[in-house]
């Protein structure tokens, strides 16, 4: 399921395993590289993923782990911009 936060803030709620989720970010990311590498853009696309896993029988909301993804998200913006 997609959601629109707002602005140019999405999240994803999806049932899988965690490594499921670690190939998607590297998806996003390869499909975002590739589009960058393509000529004559006046732009360049960039991703900031924070991506959480929910354990099972863990006590938690969806509130909790969308600020979780969030802290992800700003951690990873952060990396990028070293």
């Amino acid at each position: 399921m997609v959601g629109r936060v707002g602005g140019d803030e999405f999240v994803v709620l999806a049932e899988d395993e965690p490594d499921v989720t670690r190939d998607l970010v590297a998806r996003l990311r390869r499909r975002a590289a590739r589009c960058n590498e393509k000529q004559g853009r006046p732009f360049r696309l960039t991703l900031s993923i924070g991506a959480v896993d929910w354990e099972p029988g863990e006590s938690v909301t969806l509130q909790e782990l969308i600020e979780r993804a969030n802290q992800r998200m700003y951690d990873d913006k952060r990396e990028r911009r070293r």
